[in-house]
């Protein structure tokens, strides 16, 4: 079984709003199509104790050989080492409190929640189309020792990632990835694979300055989790609302939205500058 978890922020309540909803939709609808049990965190829900809450309970119905996925669409930051874990930094998701405003949930303590709430053999795939999230998971932590994981981010520790204003760069060219496989009917493909491809449609169709990346402990290739069983279509494929089949064939195809511009998250802070605690 594939148990993901989807978690997306607007950030609606702050200065730097983004559009990570729309890349939450996208992606519970691919696992919908995959069969998987999705869960969604959106804004005001995805509270450093929602998403404990949700990862423990969600854990909880992951048994051996089952994936446990964790999509995370929102901002990201890169913060000064707390405790060693990495040579002098930690990075961390960017969550809000019940009012919206800023709280941050670090690598380390989202390595402890996950690996203290699954089973020994739970496959774990995290996808985090955020900024500085090259090392998300530090996964040279002794927490995720005998844990199968692999990670793929939409940037190096030291980028961002960018938004389109139609969602994520990273996760839009990850669904163009999907769809790809999904027309060459393999019917499987590796994690490895998936994230190659998504790095090359970004390479080719974004041209964008952020290095997709892959991180992973495992002892054996990892099998991609989300494949629809039958066609796909990407979301920036998909003709517009209340235009005919016929005529977005017609038409020229969909070119991807100008990325927009990305605040610095190393001080990303929606209460003000200064504001916004870490948990």
């Amino acid at each position: 079984a594939v148990h993901v978890i989807v978690c997306a922020l607007d950030y609606a309540k702050t200065r730097f709003p983004l559009t990570c909803t729309i890349d939450g939709d996208n992606m519970a609808e691919l696992a919908g199509l995959c069969g998987a049990e999705v869960v969604k965190l959106y804004n005001e829900e995805a509270t450093v104790a929602g998403v404990r809450k949700c990862v423990q309970a969600v854990g909880a119905r992951c048994g051996p050989d089952d994936y446990f996925v964790f999509y995370y669409a929102g901002h990201g930051a890169g913060l000064p080492d707390q405790d060693g874990g990495e040579e002098d930094r930690d990075d961390a998701f960017c969550l809000v409190d019940e009012r919206g405003q800023s709280c941050r949930l670090r690598d380390g303590d989202f390595a402890e929640l996950v690996t203290s709430s699954l089973r020994r053999g739970t496959k774990v795939l995290v996808l985090a189309d955020c900024c500085h999230s090259g090392r998300v998971l530090d996964l040279h932590r002794p927490a995720w020792d005998g844990h199968e994981v692999v990670a793929i981010s939409g940037c190096k520790d030291q980028q961002t990632s960018e938004d389109t204003g139609e969602g994520g760069i990273f996760t839009h060219s990850l669904l163009l990835a999907i769809h790809e496989l999904c027309a060459m009917r393999l019917g499987e493909c590796t994690v490895a694979e998936a994230h190659r491809r998504t790095a090359l449609i970004d390479e080719t169709v974004f041209r964008s300055a952020q290095e997709i990346t892959l991180q992973a402990r495992t002892t054996a290739r990892m099998m991609w989790p989300l494949m629809p069983p039958g066609d796909y279509l990407a979301p920036l494929q998909r003709p517009p609302p209340g235009c005919s089949k016929a005529a977005a064939e017609a038409a020229e195809p969909k070119s991807p939205p100008e990325p927009a511009a990305a605040p610095d998250s190393d001080s990303w802070s929606p209460g003000g500058a200064g504001g916004g605690g870490e948990p």
